[in-house]
């Protein structure tokens, strides 16, 4: 199991841990209100189904 340090829980600055963590949310949410689904999004970005759910999980995964 990785240990991460995240500063920005110490320090008020933006961290790109932080950032990736707030933009995943972000599309999750906006993904969600469109009620569009992962595989759908896959299909019209051009990118695998794989990469947009490893993209959205990074946020769950940050607060384990």
């Amino acid at each position: 199991m990785e240990n991460r340090f995240d500063i920005s829980a110490f320090v008020n600055v933006l961290t790109v841990q932080t950032a990736m963590e707030n933009l995943a949310r972000r599309f999750r949410k906006r993904r969600k209100e469109k009620k569009l689904s992962q595989k759908k999004i896959a299909r019209q970005s051009g990118v695998s189904y794989a990469s947009v759910r490893r993209f959205e999980s990074r946020d769950s995964e940050e607060r384990r």
